[in-house]
């Protein structure tokens, strides 16, 4: 549905993917957007329609926590960028089986028809397609982008998103015209053009905040993008339908006129909805449940992500501001287990902060952890701490998962005198604890929006203030930061190699947490779905059925 050979017009030279270390042919092309489009899976759109077709029927296993995109902090959060559009968009490149999936390494135009930016990447010009509106009626224009912009920079976590994860970095917004948007920053950010592709940065109408206030959006959505939103049931079902006026002014329009989502948290039933084919997609199954529909022969869609199955024990929580206990029960950890009897294939081990899809990994310090049950026995006596010891680790409910991970944790870590409490919670009180530090140790899957390790790092590692909504480990190694600050403004591939490399080595003697495994998204699609495209957040508007 998207134009595949947009090409970016700029002051300077704009590395996206270069920076990151990946060898492209060309780092630039024509920015004229593409009028129409057919999908990989032959569904067809032109002349500002959305293809025809049923609607297409989703199963998730959790649910958003919030639908507020400046305010997203789980993976089921970012449905949410299906109602908005952002200044520009990542590009596509071919999947398995006619699917598509996003290429991290292109950025193509959105609201932003062009944009120049200067050498030293700090100015950011962007020119606007005009003819864009709200619901309300109101213009999708240089002053709703400034008004989104200044909107998420006093929320805690879109000020992260719209910064790029470099603190208090925009210095400016102007707005020369209703079609010009020129953004200053006080640093150089060779990545910031990508990280406007996010969706903290969606653009939101300003009458409705005006009119409703922040809190209205956790549950409702005042947005320009591809779909509007029908209906919503928290926690059950969501309604998404084609929008009006959306694909006149795109060329082209979603796939799908309507796309109807389910939220089921048992693993058995959304197992049983993908193999009725009561579901065209199906997400969050358990890997079981996923190799046993691979083997029957339905048609499984596997991508290598960015993501971990993480084990989080907060610096800030006892007992794990101590790094011998952090390092033992990480060395108690069964992870060839784990992964054999929970991951099924779909999951790989590994230790380091960067997994294998992020620029600069290296996969010599990505080496896994060698469970070691009397090593780590031996460092609890070291640390002084008595037997038994009381944890109580939080899961989200539903995820299957976790809770395999979960009870697994609770025999491993009874060998070094450990006694595991599993507490349940829902997605929204799971996400609010989380992030809220009132977690003592938790299960969680985690990667960023965006496929760069600047990005990542810079929300999952370094240190943050007392109460700072990043950093849901509270790690802080201040040798690392400083090495990423360098990075993060540096276009030197080599310099940032090393660099990268020194972070990954002073993060695995740190324990920050544990990484369970790499997690390969394994998404069961029924023979009806004729279009459909793997993004690391849910981007729903490629998706359609026959």
């Amino acid at each position: 549905m998207r134009g595949r050979s947009e090409r970016v017009r700029a002051w300077g030279t704009v590395l996206i993917g270069c920076v990151a270390a990946i060898a492209l042919a060309s780092c630039g092309g024509d920015s004229s957007p593409s009028g129409g489009a057919t999908s990989s899976g032959g569904a067809t759109t032109s002349g500002g329609s959305p293809a025809s077709g049923a609607p297409v029927r989703v199963a998730i296993s959790t649910s958003p926590a919030t639908l507020d995109p400046p305010s997203t902090l789980q993976l089921t959060d970012t449905i949410s960028q299906n109602f908005y559009v952002r200044l520009v968009r990542l590009g596509t490149k071919a999947g398995e089986d006619g699917t598509t999936v996003t290429d991290p390494t292109k950025v193509e135009p959105y609201l932003a028809s062009s944009w120049r930016i200067s050498d030293d990447n700090r100015t950011f010009d962007f020119t606007l397609k005009p003819g864009l509106k709200f619901a309300s009626g109101a213009p999708v224009d240089a002053r709703a982008v400034k008004f989104s912009f200044e909107r998420a920079l006093k929320l805690p976590i879109g000020a992260a998103f719209v910064t790029d994860l470099i603190p208090d970095n925009i210095k400016a917004i102007d707005t020369p015209s209703p079609t010009r948007v020129v953004i200053h920053l006080r640093k150089s950010d060779p990545n910031a053009l990508r990280s406007y592709s996010v969706v903290g940065a969606s653009i939101v109408d300003p009458s409705a905040v005006k009119q409703h206030g922040d809190r209205w959006f956790a549950t409702h959505e005042a947005g320009s993008g591809p779909f509007e939103m029908a209906d919503y049931r928290p926690g059950t079902s969501m309604t998404l339908k084609a929008r009006p006026g959306y694909a006149a002014w795109a060329g082209t329009g979603p796939a799908a006129r309507e796309i109807d989502v389910s939220f089921v948290q048992d693993d058995s039933t959304l197992l049983l909805r993908a193999q009725s084919r009561q579901a065209d997609v199906t997400i969050g199954l358990s890997k079981q449940s996923a190799k046993t529909l691979q083997d029957s022969g339905a048609r499984v869609m596997v991508n290598p992500t960015s993501t971990t199955e993480q084990i989080l024990m907060p610096w800030n929580r006892e007992p794990f501001g101590d790094v011998k206990v952090r390092e033992a029960f990480l060395l108690a950890v069964p992870y060839d287990a784990i992964v054999s009897r929970v991951a099924s294939g779909f999951g790989k081990t590994m230790f380091g902060p960067l997994a294998a899809a992020f620029p600069y990994s290296n996969p010599e310090l990505t080496t896994p952890l060698e469970t070691d049950v009397a090593k780590a026995r031996a460092l609890i006596a070291q640390s002084g701490l008595k037997t038994p010891i009381p944890v109580t680790l939080t899961i989200d409910q539903g995820n299957a998962i976790h809770e395999q991970i979960a009870t697994i944790l609770q025999s491993a870590w009874k060998q070094i005198g450990v006694d595991l409490k599993i507490d349940k919670l829902s997605s929204a009180d799971y996400a609010g604890a989380v992030f809220s530090y009132r977690v003592q140790a938790a299960l969680r899957l985690d990667g960023p929006a965006l496929v760069d390790p600047g990005f990542y790092l810079g929300y999952d590692m370094v240190c943050q203030p007392p109460g700072a909504p990043q950093n849901p480990a509270a790690i802080c190694i201040p040798q690392a930061d400083k090495l990423l600050a360098q990075a993060r403004t540096s276009t030197d591939t080599a310099a940032n190699q090393r660099r990268y490399d020194e972070i990954s080595r002073l993060w695995r003697d740190a324990y920050p947490k544990g990484i369970v495994f790499n997690d390969v998204a394994a998404t069961v699609l029924s023979d009806a779905v004729s279009s459909w495209h793997f993004d690391y957040v849910l981007d729903m508007a490629d998706w359609a059925r026959s």
